[in-house]
């Protein structure tokens, strides 16, 4: 009987100290939606192949112009530099939320890209 007892008292013992390791994110303020977040992420990722195209056609290159092309996306946003941050620290505190995010993100770049094609294809023809 007792061996029983001192089972019991052991898997208790066992089952009091187990703690798992959740994560805890700081919810920012304002927290934005993924729908948000994905468009935010989109336009920065726009913003970053235009730095990318400037510097290979080594054209506006400099810092300020990184800043400025920035701080349209966040202004157009209504967002600081700070609460983007805190945004996407929250946000890749969900490993699987973020890599869905970053899914549609791509998709929405794709799609971009396929406008970009059609136009400048529509813009050839228009020069035959």
């Amino acid at each position: 009987m007792s061996r029983i007892v001192i089972f019991f008292i052991l898997i208790l013992i066992t089952a009091s100290c187990y703690n798992e390791n959740k994560i805890v994110a700081d919810i920012p303020d304002p927290l934005l939606s993924e729908d948000q977040i994905v468009e935010l992420l989109t336009d920065i990722q726009t913003a970053e192949a235009v730095m990318a195209y400037n510097r290979l056609q080594r054209e506006n290159t400099d810092q300020h112009f990184k800043d400025s092309l920035f701080k349209k996306v966040f202004d157009h946003y209504n967002l600081t530099a700070d609460e983007v941050n805190e945004n996407l620290d929250y946000y890749n505190n969900f490993p699987g939320q973020m890599e869905k995010i970053y899914e549609k993100v791509l998709s929405n770049l794709s799609k971009r890209q396929s406008e970009i094609d059609e136009e400048s294809k529509n813009d050839a023809g228009e020069d035959e």
